[in-house]
């Protein structure tokens, strides 16, 4: 018998000695169930302890029985949870697996990258993009009995800072408009003008007091937390006289 997991196939084999051929072999596999052959196949509904009883007759008639019991153990029932992170960030994957009497002893997970794997029960992994990943995590008890669970895990898109703006002489009102592509709602843009002075906003005005040039740069975070900056160098010019 080489099979100990409920929803395996359990393989019987004899293993009896004769000193007359054997002409039937009568198997009752303590379910209600019976079968006939020298190896036999069969599948338990459920789990538990079950007597297993293997007759066997030869050809002068003379018969002998024996009787086992077995136990098809229950399979562990794998889970997960994992955090929904923006790209570059650590996502954490929690194992939520339970099992009934066979301690789990192995993790198997694959992150549907096409690149990480782990045998940690509760890894961390860092995606390189953007996307729905489909997560596998197998799980094997100490009986060697094992079970799967295919998640979606999600990883944000970031936004894409981009501004423009539409003065760039001394002492006039710049203008400084966001113009960044977004997938998330926008909850933040920071701005350093590049002087000193800085702002908050989607849009703001800044006015320079001195001619030259000048790195503005952008902060934007969405309400995923996912954040991107840019920086544009801009001249600022003297007014004619």
């Amino acid at each position: 018998f080489n099979a100990l997991c409920f929803e395996d196939s359990s393989v019987f084999i004899d293993t009896s000695t004769f000193f007359n051929n054997p002409l039937n072999l009568n198997w009752d596999f303590g379910d209600g169930n019976t079968d006939s052959g020298d190896s036999v196949i069969h599948y338990y509904a459920t789990s538990g302890t079950y007597d297993v009883t293997l007759k066997v007759t030869d050809d002068k008639g003379c018969i002998d029985s024996i009787e086992k019991s077995i136990l098809i153990s229950d399979l562990p029932t794998a889970g997960f949870l994992a955090d929904s992170v923006c790209p570059g960030s650590l996502t954490s994957f929690t194992d939520y697996s339970t099992y009934n009497l066979n301690n789990i002893s192995s993790w198997s997970w694959d992150f549907g990258d096409n690149a990480g794997v782990s045998t940690i029960q509760n890894p961390l992994y860092t995606y390189a993009s953007a996307g729905n990943f489909d997560v596998l995590l197998e799980v094997t008890d100490i009986k060697g009995c094992k079970d799967t669970i295919l998640k979606s895990v999600l990883v944000y898109q970031e936004p894409i800072a981009l501004f423009d703006l539409n003065a760039i002489c001394v002492k006039d009102s710049s203008a400084f408009i966001d113009t960044s592509t977004f997938f998330n709602n926008l909850i933040s843009w920071d701005w350093n003008f590049g002087d000193g002075n800085t702002s908050s906003g989607d849009s703001v005005i800044h006015i320079y007091t001195t001619s030259g040039a000048f790195d503005v740069t952008l902060n934007i975070t969405d309400d995923k937390g996912c954040i991107d900056s840019i920086t544009k160098s801009i001249f600022i010019e003297d007014i004619p006289t």
